[in-house]
């Protein structure tokens, strides 16, 4: 299909009266309408099925209501197509004789990761044309877009869109009371598309995660899928384990160098999580154990039948909406979570029906100096522990704020 046939049909709101018409829109969605008056490149990066294009899509409609003439505003998505962006945007230029030094434009480009040289490009464009053309890319991948940004330093400002808290998914379910057992539900639903269809979460989890490793991977230089599959079954079917890549090599029969690339793979995809121990010798962390945990609960159901204990998704779901990337285990003390800006705040999951000094007793001990320590736990758990130092927050609470 010529190039020109490819765009007109991705950008359907440029005939007359055509609206994509998304109405349920994310917490995101106003940070993201003021971006459209910044002069910096916008990125948007999270999860996939997290609703990046649909929100790409409620911004268009918006423009479009705000007076903004319909052919000014182009989409592309490189999940559909691999065309370079420079040719995109000339094929674009000559279809409506463009002039992008008169007027403003819109330039949106999905799952821009896809392209390898896409911030090269993209700063061709931006230098060229600078605050004329306001410029939102997604990607499914960290760390591509990262690495992109670094060439872009000074140009673009970055975003990340996580699954649906529970705030969010009570919203578009029309609850408002919490309640422990909504809590449970959402752990199983906490996509968009889950929320507001009656679908089995996991067939559709199923259908993400397949998608990406035997169709989308291809361009990773993954040789074995089913090698990969076969790992982000074993980190979903126990999260938060500790492993070695030694030994996991050794059990798979697979090259450390090839394992350990399959395992940053899946991080930078979003994924699988990874926690380093904590120590304050820099050294000593690269050299310890990590920790794995699923990206967000939801993954969890991959490996159905064989669901994880609800206390290792309620631990996932810490993972997630703290963002963590360090935990602490030292001669039989553990802290399940570090985390905040300074490292300064350490939090313990507890899916116990009672909570006892003893359960949490390197926290007391606090051989960090946390500032700040955290328990998470069930709703209905019972506080046996008298510390005033310490603070009990029920799961379906948890949240940044907190920090």
């Amino acid at each position: 299909m010529d190039i020109k046939e490819i765009i007109y049909e991705l950008n359907p709101h440029w005939e007359k009266g055509f609206f994509y018409n998304y109405e349920r829109k994310r917490k995101e969605f106003l940070v993201l309408r003021k971006e459209l008056n910044s002069p910096l490149i916008t990125a948007l990066y999270g999860p996939r099925r997290t609703g990046k294009s649909v929100l790409i899509k409620q911004l268009i409609d918006y423009l479009i209501k705000e007076g903004i003439k319909r052919e000014r505003i182009l989409y592309f998505s490189f999940d559909l197509h691999k065309k370079d962006i420079l040719t995109i945007v000339k094929s674009y230029r000559e279809m409506f004789s463009h002039n992008f030094r008169r007027g403003r434009f819109f330039i949106f480009l999905d799952e821009v990761q896809k392209l390898h040289n896409w911030s090269e490009e993209l700063k061709h464009l931006y230098d060229v044309y600078d605050r004329n053309v306001k410029i939102f890319v997604t990607g499914s991948s960290s760390l591509k877009i990262k690495k992109g940004s670094e060439n872009l330093a000074g140009r673009i400002r970055k975003f990340m869109l996580n699954v649906m808290s529970f705030d969010e998914y009570l919203e578009f379910k029309g609850i408002e009371v919490k309640t422990e057992e909504e809590f449970n539900k959402y752990l199983y639903r906490q996509l968009p598309y889950l929320i507001l269809n009656d679908e089995d979460p996991s067939t559709y989890i199923k259908e993400i995660v397949e998608k990406y490793i035997y169709e989308d991977i291809a361009f990773e230089g993954i040789r074995n899928p089913s090698l990969m599959e076969d790992i982000f079954r074993i980190i979903v079917r126990s999260p938060g384990q500790i492993i070695k890549i030694s030994d996991l090599s050794d059990d798979l029969e697979v090259s450390r160098n090839t394992l350990s690339y399959y395992f940053s793979v899946l991080e930078e995809n979003l994924l699988i999580r990874k926690l380093y121990n904590f120590s304050k010798n820099a050294r000593k962390i690269e050299v310890r154990s990590k920790k794995y945990y699923p990206f967000y609960p939801n993954l969890c159901v991959y490996s159905s039948p064989l669901y994880p204990e609800l206390s290792l998704i309620y631990e996932t779901y810490v993972a997630n909406v703290s963002n963590a990337s360090y935990f602490y285990n030292k001669g039989g003390n553990e802290i399940d979570f570090i985390v905040g800006e300074s490292l300064e705040v350490g939090i313990e999951s507890k899916a116990k029906n009672v909570i006892k000094d003893k359960d949490i007793k390197t926290l007391i001990k606090n051989p960090l100096n946390l500032k700040k320590r955290v328990v998470v736990h069930k709703e209905n758990s019972k506080i046996l522990s008298k510390r005033k130092d310490i603070v009990f927050v029920p799961i379906k609470n948890f949240n940044m704020r907190l920090l």
